[in-house]
């Protein structure tokens, strides 16, 4: 007999569920259920903090702040375009290209040369004022090839070599050669005042 009750004391003390009974079998809610049902009644009560139901809605369990860190290292780091942490508009250190065109008969004086013309966009510039910075160079269309590019080129290192200012979206070159083309040239320019 002492058998029969040891078996019984055993079997009852067991904690393990033996006979492999469910929740869904008795009624009562799974453990996944029952945290879902706490953390929306939580949210729905307005509770202080952010709750599971919230950040981690799907239930993967990961550290959202290993996430966001990850991300800011994909995006354009303070450091990277502010080292020296001045706290300047970085846009003003872009450059943007121009185009102007100096007509062959455009030129006033005798010598030195001087014309005013107007600055035009070529890729969504800001305007052109008088503080605006042109980087060194100038350029021609590179689809224009033989004599025409030759004679193009020409007339535009004629105005490259003259003294440039810029007004309100436009340029003034005075130049000691008066070139023997129209010279549509490009050029890069910075917001100036930097």
């Amino acid at each position: 007999m002492s058998a029969i009750v040891e078996y019984v004391n055993g079997h009852k003390n067991n904690k393990e569920n033996p006979h492999q009974v469910t929740a869904a079998q008795t009624g009562a809610y799974t453990k996944e259920e029952t945290n879902q049902a706490i953390n929306e009644k939580i949210v729905d009560l307005g509770g202080g903090d952010m709750q599971q139901a919230v950040y981690d809605p799907t239930g993967k369990r990961k550290d959202i702040f290993a996430a966001i860190e990850a991300m800011g290292n994909l995006l354009l780091s303070k450091a990277t375009y502010d080292p020296q942490n001045k706290s300047q508009d970085i846009f003003a250190y872009s450059s943007h290209v121009y185009m102007a065109t100096f007509l062959v008969d455009g030129w006033t004086g005798d010598g030195p040369y001087t014309q005013t013309v107007a600055v035009e966009k070529y890729n969504d510039g800001p305007d052109i004022t008088a503080d605006s910075v042109m980087l060194p160079g100038m350029g021609i269309d590179d689809t224009i090839q033989g004599d025409a590019q030759d004679t193009l080129l020409e007339a535009a290192n004629i105005v490259d070599k003259g003294t440039k200012t810029f007004g309100a979206n436009t340029i003034t070159c005075v130049v000691q050669e008066k070139p023997e083309a129209d010279a549509e040239v490009f050029f890069s320019v910075m917001k100036g005042g930097v």
